[in-house]
């Protein structure tokens, strides 16, 4: 661990500081972390979340439902394969939060407001939880029975009382499925009670702390309002893997390149399909007693592709 962030958690302690405590200590075990020193990082997490565990539980609704939900991010997280460019810009999210008191003293700040988009079962609910698991944060994951009321302003008051609470401890804060906050006002036939709901939703990111990360998550970017946008400090596409991403995807899940030619066949799959294929492959084979085979891969392949046709 760097002197530097030692002595500021030494500062935090002793001015009893306890918000700045706790976001140092999970810099910390993010930082032992992106160095390799995985079992002092899952150690100190562990110390960590037994002590202070969530702060406080997630605000309800007037209907009783919680607001979000905790999301654990356990040691057998799946791994996700990204292309050189994704992995890239979320390195670069990781780097600038671990650094952002450091930044803030030079005018520099931190890429908060995440916003992914892109084409359903491509990693975006996965690549918020890595995010969350690398920079130390809790996760919440935003509900949307919840959040969406039929009575005027309530949908707002929702949404102002899950980000209050996000904004009073250092947490990641999941918004999946955004575009139904988030949708284009004009020509919209519904209620006027989410055009008051996407304008709050407006003024609250602008005027949000810079505290923990906020992630938000679509399939239908080309419905969000244009306003939005510019709310948030990076916007990344996440598509269906490409082929050397395939290749690598099937190797991780087969324990070896042998079936890497399958890659060709497998042009309009998601991340999601590719490891669905695996599943069904590997089940068949289980019950037949047997190691996978081409057949089995085959099989679960044109399974997949029937479901494309079927839906497009």
């Amino acid at each position: 661990m760097k002197a530097e962030l030692v002595k500021r958690l030494f500062r935090a302690i002793a001015s009893n500081n306890r918000k700045s405590m706790i976001s140092l200590m999970r810099i910390a075990i993010a930082t032992e972390r992106k160095a390799g020193h995985t079992r002092i990082a899952d150690d100190l997490e562990i110390i960590v979340n037994s002590s202070l565990g969530v702060l406080t539980e997630p605000p309800k609704s007037k209907s009783g439902l919680p607001l979000a939900t905790v999301v654990c991010n356990n040691n057998n997280l799946e791994k996700i394969i990204l292309s050189e460019e994704l992995q890239l810009d979320f390195e670069q999210i990781i780097k600038e939060y671990l650094a952002k008191e450091k930044m803030a003293e030079k005018g520099l700040f931190y890429k908060q407001k995440i916003l992914l988009y892109g084409p359903p079962g491509c990693g975006k609910t996965l690549m918020a939880q890595q995010l969350a698991k690398q920079v130390g944060l809790p996760m919440f994951k935003t509900r949307l029975d919840a959040l969406v009321e039929s009575y005027l302003g309530d949908t707002s008051k929702n949404l102002k009382a899950i980000f209050d609470f996000a904004s009073k401890q250092p947490s990641l804060l999941f918004l999946d499925e955004c575009d139904a906050l988030m949708g284009k006002r004009e020509g919209r036939m519904e209620h006027q009670e989410m055009t008051r709901a996407l304008n709050c939703l407006l003024q609250i990111l602008d005027e949000y702390p810079k505290e923990g990360l906020i992630v938000a998550a679509t399939n239908l970017q080309n419905q969000l309002d244009f306003a939005l946008w510019r709310r948030f400090d990076e916007a990344i596409y996440m598509g269906k893997p490409e082929d050397k991403e395939r290749k690598a995807i099937l190797s991780c899940l087969f324990g070896s390149n042998r079936w890497n030619f399958f890659s060709k066949q497998m042009l309009s799959c998601s991340y999601a399909d590719i490891h669905k294929i695996h599943q069904n492959a590997a089940k068949t084979a289980f019950f037949e007693n047997v190691e996978v085979n081409q057949s089995h891969i085959e099989k679960a392949i044109a399974k997949i592709l029937r479901c494309h046709e079927k839906y497009e």
